[in-house]
């Protein structure tokens, strides 16, 4: 089994009314203390805000939503969590990032006026046009499309970690990835999850695939399942954008066996004090000892060859050790008029042996219609010499 040592890859998803550039800037000591096992990657939500007073650079929000739609001056943000957002309570206020928020000539100004009274018409012509949740979701097609791409383009993450809208985002984005069959599929070889100041988005009816959603008795949505990724969820008690009631809420949909609960004494923020520090340390060292064992250049080989061979059919969950992919497939339907007793394959006969399908009184057989289903392969660390894969059959 070769090994060398590689830090984990994650993606950052910024605030609403940040970008990623200021969203760099406030995790520069965390991307400093944890810069041994981890690297921060950025990107900025397709959504663009107009100017505020004092902006040079327009903010970004993965959706828009009436709140955003007031002027805020905007309330800086220090880092360590002293500073409060405004917004609907979902925003994140006017976070700007040292050297954005400053004074601007009189005709950068007078656009910000301009721009701000059109995204006024625009937001008010969507509400009379379509409902106010179409807006969001379709801000949030949207942006999960920009999501994927960079996943794509940036050659896959391990992990996502999401501030505030950019937590609800990366909320979103991991119950979009796993499906039903609670696999990465869309993001390949996503393993885990941070979360600062999240929430959980509503409603999940409409801003997730029918599969994955049900009703309480009470006509709420909510996830058929909790999420089976490792998650950090990081809450400020001090917090009054978004309440630890409403980041417990959130980390509810999540497995609770392999989720990780911290309040901290700040406010809305990420934290970076020493012992936030050490707490995410922590959560990310088992990943970061996994990803330092990589698969043998045989289990490379196979992998590869299976790609080729199934293509879009073929979903990379995790190249590091133990390696796991998924193959989908539909299985054919196995009624038949075929005679048992002459030209049957062994695979027919296997299926008849297991009482998959049955004999016709005619000679031939019936069974299911064609279905679709998967399998999920485990490469141990004796593959391919002395031990075979584990499979896991997955059938929606």
């Amino acid at each position: 089994m070769s090994s060398k040592p590689t830090k984990l890859r994650i993606l950052c998803l910024h605030g609403s009314r940040q970008d990623g550039e200021i969203l760099s800037q406030r995790l520069k000591k965390l991307s400093s203390k944890l810069a041994d096992i981890m690297e921060l990657h950025y990107m900025d939500a397709p959504h663009c805000l107009p100017l505020q007073k004092g902006q040079m650079v327009a903010m970004r929000c993965w959706w828009r939503h009436w709140g955003l739609c007031a002027d805020e001056g905007g309330t800086d943000w220090d880092g360590e969590g002293e500073g409060e957002g405004k917004g609907d309570g979902k925003g994140e206020g006017g976070e700007m990032g040292e050297g954005r928020q400053r004074v601007v000539d009189s005709e950068v100004e007078d656009l910000g006026v301009e721009q701000r009274r059109q995204f006024r018409e625009e937001m008010l012509r969507r509400r009379e046009e379509c409902s106010w949740e179409d807006v969001v979701c379709g801000d949030w097609a949207e942006s999960f499309k920009a999501i994927q791409t960079a996943w794509q383009k940036g050659g896959g993450f391990d992990g996502i970690l999401g501030f505030s809208n950019g937590a609800a985002a990366a909320f979103l984005s991991v119950a979009h990835s796993l499906g039903a069959m609670n696999t990465p599929l869309t993001l390949p070889g996503l393993q885990f999850v941070i979360m600062a100041g999240g929430y959980r988005p509503d409603p999940l009816s409409s801003l997730l695939s029918p599969e994955l959603v049900t009703f309480t008795d009470e006509g709420v949505s909510c996830l058929i399942s909790p999420l089976a990724l490792p998650s950090l969820h990081l809450m400020g008690k001090k917090d009054m954008t978004t309440t630890i009631e409403e980041s417990v809420g959130l980390a509810d949909n999540f497995m609770a066996s392999t989720r990780v609960l911290l309040e901290h004494e700040l406010s809305h923020c990420v934290p970076q004090k020493a012992p936030h520090i050490a707490a995410i340390r922590d959560f990310l060292g088992s990943f970061v000892a996994a990803s330092q064992s990589l698969p043998t250049d045989e289990q490379l080989e196979e992998m590869e060859a299976l790609s080729a061979i199934f293509g879009d059919e073929y979903r990379l969950i995790s190249s590091t050790d133990p390696p796991r992919f998924t193959v989908y497939l539909r299985e054919p339907g196995t009624a038949s008029d075929v005679d048992i007793s002459d030209d049957v394959d062994e695979v027919t006969r296997l299926k008849m042996a297991a009482g998959l399908i049955q004999k016709h009184d005619s000679g031939g057989t019936t069974g299911h219609p064609s279905r679709k289903f998967s399998l999920t392969f485990t490469l141990t660390k004796s593959y391919p010499q002395s031990s075979p894969p584990q499979v896991e059959v997955n059938v929606p």
